[in-house]
């Protein structure tokens, strides 16, 4: 326990061989992995420890077999952060990732809720629902983010956008 307080119960199964490694994680506090970050003294943390995440990784799966060849994929819920310069913060997403060496995957996905807007908006923004779905996909130049399911709606809006953002040695986004 942290604090006082009691870590929810988590399920843990690794196994390893000669060149591969397997790990799935069931019910992960998001809090509590941030606060076990700190013992790693890992500056590329801090932009994300910054927005004080939380939140419960339900289920948390990683296979390794070399730095060309592996896949992480995982669910998590009532995900959220804080706003922090200019981002908005959140509160109870649904979010699904899948990576692999050259791909990846992350949707989000909340209803009735608010984003927390701090000082960009005078107030929060309520949502009836907002969906994300980005796809990434490595190149010989870099990365490339797509999205064409990018939705936010309220009662006094419905917004769809696509994105494409190439993170290549000089950067663009349309």
């Amino acid at each position: 326990s942290s604090n006082h307080a009691a870590w929810p119960s988590m399920n843990l199964e690794v196994e390893r061989n000669k060149y591969q490694f397997k790990g799935e994680i069931k019910n992960l506090d998001i809090e509590m992995l941030s606060q076990l970050s700190q013992l790693v003294n890992n500056k590329a943390f801090e932009p994300l420890l910054i927005r004080k995440p939380k939140g419960q990784i339900t289920d948390l799966f990683v296979n390794f077999n070399h730095e060309s060849d592996w896949q992480v994929s995982a669910k998590a819920n009532s995900v959220g952060w804080i706003n922090h310069q200019g981002i908005p913060g959140v509160e109870d997403f649904e979010l699904d990732v899948n990576f692999n060496q050259s791909s990846g995957t992350i949707s989000l996905h909340s209803e009735q809720n608010q984003l927390l807007t701090g000082d960009l908006f005078p107030k929060n923004i309520n949502y009836e629902q907002i969906d994300l779905t980005l796809s990434m996909l490595k190149q010989d130049s870099g990365w490339q983010i797509k999205s064409d399911n990018i939705w936010l709606h309220n009662t006094d809006l419905s917004l769809a956008a696509e994105l494409t953002l190439n993170l290549y040695d000089e950067a663009s986004m349309s």
